[in-house]
Formats: C-alpha cells, sequence, structure tokens
C-alpha cells in the first residue's frame, strides 16, 4: 500500500474512533506550512468530518498568515 493510501486509512481509522469515542470530529492543526497543508488536504481526501485549528502567534510571517487565512477561507466555503 502506498503512503498516501495508508495515511488516508489511518485517518478514517482516527476519524471512527474520535466519533464513537468523544463525539467529535478530528481537529487537524495547522501551522500554515506545507507539511500542515498535506494534513488537511490528506482529512479531505479521506472523506471524514474534521476541523482545523490554528494558534496565531506574534511570530508569524505575514505571508503566513495571509496564506492561513485564506485556507481558512476556502475551507469554510467547502474548498
Amino acid at each position: 500500500m502506498d503512503k498516501e493510501r495508508m495515511a488516508i486509512k489511518r485517518l478514517q481509522e482516527a476519524s471512527k474512533m474520535s466519533l464513537q469515542i468523544y463525539g467529535q470530529p478530528l481537529i487537524v492543526t495547522t501551522s500554515g506550512g506545507k507539511d500542515s497543508s498535506v494534513c488537511v488536504e490528506l482529512a479531505q481526501r479521506a472523506g471524514i468530518p474534521f476541523e482545523v485549528m490554528h494558534n496565531h502567534t506574534t511570530a508569524d510571517a505575514p505571508e503566513t498568515v495571509y496564506f492561513v487565512r485564506s485556507e481558512f477561507h476556502r475551507l469554510e466555503n467547502g474548498g
């Protein structure tokens, strides 16, 4: 099994557990970087319910802040 399929299967299993045990969707945390963006994309491809959370710090570069804002806007609109 390729790494993408394995990651999607793991997210689907984790989602089932989260819904059964906590009654809540998974939370995908994001820093605004490439790795975080891949995690969000994998959760979308997995077709699971999830929420995205970002903790804004005063150390974030302006470009990162703009990117995170645009990503949240895209996700809120079903993107």
